[in-house]
């Protein structure tokens, strides 16, 4: 199954909370460590399993990538309930997602 170094994964990121008018996410997503946490990877509005959401998919390479959620473009939060946490090397705490290519449908 595996197509070296272009496997990617399907990875979704959900904030389950539709009170904010804007959701997106900051983080180590792209390839280019000099551009990390330089773009804005907005979510959008979902209804599923019942219950309405903000969430993004996107196709990422397996790894370990840190963000945050952007609430309203200003407020920068972590979602400790769903994501894993860890504080980086200037002690901001972040969100953080493993991608592997047996990953769960959750993206956990």
């Amino acid at each position: 199954m595996s197509n070296g170094s272009n496997d990617l994964v399907e990875t979704t990121i959900v904030w389950p909370d539709v009170i904010p008018r804007s959701v997106s996410i900051r983080g180590t997503f792209a390839q280019d460590c000099q551009n990390w946490w330089q773009e804005t990877i907005p979510l959008s509005r979902t209804s599923a399993e019942g219950s309405d959401r903000y969430s993004v998919v996107m196709q990422l390479k397996p790894g370990r990538y840190e963000f945050k959620f952007v609430i309203d473009e200003v407020d920068w939060q972590i979602n400790s309930d769903m994501y894993e946490c860890t504080t980086d090397g200037s002690g901001n705490t972040n969100n953080v997602v493993t991608v592997a290519l047996s990953a769960s449908p959750s993206g956990h």
